[in-house]
């Protein structure tokens, strides 16, 4: 299911992030007011977020299939929130808590959207 969300994501021009969280976390909690209400749509509008809910999952009995889906991008497990930042072809490009050291080496205060905006800006130095 997830590969066919990104697929379709891909395929309507948007980038990706799958978003691992837990509704006991409070940063979790936090990033989905800042994705939902904070920021506008210029910085984050190219974004399709897939958010995935441990929750969710336990209660559904499928924690299985929901850690074998992290581990496609990380290896520790229970630790959220996990943000990652995926290529055209699922792959991982990069995660938050990597990106926040390099943003702050930079001067730029490292928010989830200006994250999304400056990796916009190095994935057009690439191309």
């Amino acid at each position: 299911m997830f590969d066919q969300m990104h697929e379709r994501a891909t395929g309507d021009g948007k980038r990706v992030v799958v978003l691992f969280s837990a509704d006991w976390c409070d940063t979790c909690k936090h990033l989905d007011l800042e994705l939902g209400n904070e920021h506008p749509r210029s910085m984050i509008g190219d974004v399709q977020v897939i958010a995935i809910k441990e929750d969710d999952w336990r209660t559904a009995a499928r924690m299985d299939e929901f850690n074998e889906l992290r581990r496609r991008w990380e290896p520790v497990l229970d630790t959220y929130p996990l943000v990652v930042l995926l290529d055209k072809k699922g792959k991982r490009v990069e995660e938050m808590k990597e990106a926040r050291d390099r943003l702050e080496g930079q001067g730029l205060t490292p928010t989830l959207p200006i994250w999304l905006d400056e990796s916009r800006a190095r994935e057009a130095d690439a191309s």
